[in-house]
């Protein structure tokens, strides 16, 4: 699964399938910049789907889906600050949540930073009520309906 999108100035986005390596860094970049790295790798990583998008060759947002019976969770969305606003976070929600599909799952979750929620909200998302928290910062549930 490639495709490509127009980028700013010279280049193109290219988005595909990564490996679970090679998306930590954007993660720990984006995520968890005061953490170490191996907070920003999490149990499953290595059966999970990770996809990405480049820059120039450069990873600049990482997806990762991870299976679990007929669901899906998405987790550690991260998209490189000098290229937010591009609908490239977006882009890899919605090809993730293809892929999910085309497997026959039900559901495709995650656990939505709340200052998050409007961003999944538009792509679909339901929101589940109760908040949580998680390192100091509240989130919620939020789902999406694959069938």
């Amino acid at each position: 699964m490639t495709f490509a999108m127009p980028g700013p100035g010279q280049g193109t986005y290219r988005f595909g399938i990564e490996t679970a390596d090679s998306v930590l860094k954007v993660r720990q970049a984006n995520l968890w910049p005061d953490k170490p790295m191996s907070h920003v790798r999490v149990p499953g990583d290595d059966t999970a789907l990770h996809l990405g998008v480049r820059h120039t060759d450069e990873l600049v947002g990482v997806a990762s889906f991870f299976v679990d019976g007929s669901a899906a969770q998405l987790r550690k969305l991260a998209v490189d600050a000098r290229h937010r606003g591009q609908g490239l976070g977006a882009a890899l929600v919605l090809q993730g949540a293809a892929q999910m599909r085309d497997k026959n799952l039900g559901t495709l979750w995650c656990d939505a930073r709340v200052t998050a929620l409007p961003f999944y909200q538009n792509l679909g998302f339901d929101v589940v009520p109760g908040i949580f928290f998680k390192s100091g910062l509240p989130y919620q549930k939020a789902t999406l309906a694959l069938r």
